[in-house]
């Protein structure tokens, strides 16, 4: 099973993504989570006039390395309130098809006071003018479950049932789901949700947490049952790479998780240093290659 981290955990240090995959790939990462995520701003790379060129270094970096770019992750933003975003996905799908990317994780929309009919069928209002492009690209779009605690007052999927009914509801092959460990562990045991999903969890963000915010750690560091996730994942057969997501442990002093008490005569280390980074990246691989190998699953 191949073993990828997302190039989002080492964005603050590269503007160039070519050079964040090259930092994940020094760690030993040969599969590479492209993350779109911020590319909802004006000054991002593939909003830009020469986006082309960033695509081309990423497409050298991947031929001259031999890595794998397994998956993306779509921008940030709620498709049923930013009319824009639209846009920007297609773009970012538009990279995936040049870099021969198979999978790309977006959050659906949702309003206040949408029940499950008017949630399912809004969204699939937008997958569907999303899919002639993933159509001419052969990429698979996976919607990703979140956490009740953050979406209060919405119907969305907080479970591998809800993900799955939308799946079938869409009957499309290429519309399936991502499932966010991380994400199902604030909402509790999640062995059978993983099994109710099922065949149509084609993407994974394997993270952990204490329970209580989406702290974005690693496996085996929060509350997270591993082996319930591994025998579930092994129940249903799936076969993605196993993608961490665990930029929150090591994280900048303002991150969006939460802030670190500040003391203004001195920051020099209110963020993480590069190096330190490095070490964690390093770390992370060989947790994830340990949680594999107990499992007679060959890491990658």
């Amino acid at each position: 099973m191949k073993i990828a981290n997302t190039t989002a955990e080492v964005a603050r240090f590269f503007p160039a993504h070519a050079d964040r995959a090259k930092c994940l790939h020094e760690a030993g990462f040969t599969g590479i989570d492209l993350s779109f995520f911020r590319e909802n701003r004006p000054d991002s790379r593939f909003l830009l006039p020469d986006w082309k060129e960033e695509v081309a270094s990423l497409l050298r970096f991947r031929d001259e390395t031999g890595v794998s770019f397994v998956q993306s992750h779509l921008p940030s933003g709620d498709p049923l309130r930013d009319e824009g975003l639209l846009a920007k996905n297609i773009r970012c799908v538009e990279v995936c098809g040049m870099l021969d990317i198979p999978l790309a994780v977006i959050h659906a929309g949702a309003l206040p006071g949408m029940g499950k009919e008017e949630f399912f069928e809004a969204n699939a209002a937008f997958v569907r003018k999303l899919l002639p492009t993933l159509e001419a690209n052969n990429v698979t779009l996976c919607l990703e479950n979140s956490a009740s605690c953050y979406r209060k007052g919405y119907y969305y999927f907080f479970t591998g049932a809800s993900l799955a009914e939308f799946c079938e509801y869409f009957n499309h092959p290429l519309v399936q789901a991502c499932w966010d460990t991380g994400h199902a562990n604030l909402e509790g045991p999640q062995y059978q949700q993983i099994l109710d999903l099922g065949k149509h969890m084609k993407a994974i963000h394997f993270n952990d947490n204490y329970g209580v915010i989406d702290d974005h750690i690693l496996p085996l560091m929060g509350t997270m049952n591993v082996d319930a996730v591994m025998h579930a994942l092994q129940e249903i057969g799936f076969d993605g790479p196993m993608t961490l997501e665990c930029d929150g442990q090591l994280r900048p002093a303002n991150s969006g998780l939460s802030s670190r008490r500040p003391f203004p005569t001195d920051t020099r280390l209110a963020d993480p240093p590069l190096a330190v980074v490095k070490s964690h990246l390093r770390n992370s691989l060989e947790t994830v290659r340990a949680v594999l190998e107990a499992y007679g699953i060959p890491a990658e």
